[in-house]
């Protein structure tokens, strides 16, 4: 009866942990339950300067108290197999949820990481060049479900290429390095039916704009010339 006992007890365990990894892999807008959060596993955090870590602090300190040093913790979910299917970083002092971690294509390397807050999805990094640093920043409203901000780093360089900007789910505008610079130096404003309305360029770097452009219907109406130095720099 004990033997019984025994792989009984197996059973559901490998039971509850199949079920933890299916909710996990199907939806990650709300926090994982209570349900499979029991069966993640403690875990170490063998290097505290990888993304998921860093991320995991960063939320941590910025909900915490000020001056108070922050712990953070992992625990992990396995599969059947032994595989890991998510790491969870929380917050050693108060136990909230802060990231979820995933290695999406399998090759051993983290590159989804989903932070939580009040409950929901808040922002999403990817990394799909295999640098380890994203390449995508996915701000989510509060909802946790309409997208807020989108910031692109096509090249995985640390350098923002393009954001774009969402109200209610419709984009609004769009900032972008036209020159490789690292510098945010166009920005456009788009109507309610998605046409462009406005451009503004910063020529000169000084993060002021000058020529301002405004269109309707996506065709251009009027051009001003905010600053002529910078303009006539360019002949």
């Amino acid at each position: 009866i004990r033997a019984l006992r025994s792989r009984l007890g197996e059973a559901n365990s490998l039971r509850n942990e199949l079920l933890a990894a299916l909710a996990v892999m199907n939806s990650s807008v709300q926090p994982p339950s209570d349900a499979t959060l029991a069966v993640l596993r403690p875990s170490e955090i063998r290097n505290p300067d990888a993304l998921g870590p860093r991320l995991a602090r960063a939320r941590a300190e910025g909900e915490g108290e000020a001056g108070l040093e922050v712990r953070v913790e992992v625990r992990v979910l396995f599969a059947p197999n032994g595989a890991v299917i998510a790491r969870f970083y929380f917050d050693g002092t108060g136990g909230d949820l802060l990231l979820r971690e995933e290695d999406t294509d399998g090759d051993g390397q983290p590159d989804l990481w989903t932070a939580y807050a009040d409950g929901v999805r808040r922002d999403l990094w990817q990394d799909d060049t295999g640098l380890g640093t994203p390449n995508l920043h996915v701000t989510f409203a509060e909802d946790g479900m309409t997208v807020a901000r989108v910031a692109i780093d096509a090249h995985g360089d640390g350098q923002v290429e393009r954001v774009f900007s969402y109200e209610g789910g419709r984009l609004t505008a769009e900032l972008r390095d036209t020159t490789g610079d690292g510098q945010l130096d166009s920005r456009a404003e788009f109507a309610n039916d998605g046409t462009l309305s406005l451009r503004e360029e910063d020529l000169d770097g000084d993060a002021e704009p000058d020529i301002r452009t405004h269109y309707r219907s996506g065709r251009m109406i009027s051009r001003e010339i905010l600053n002529p130095a910078a303009v006539g720099s360019l002949d």
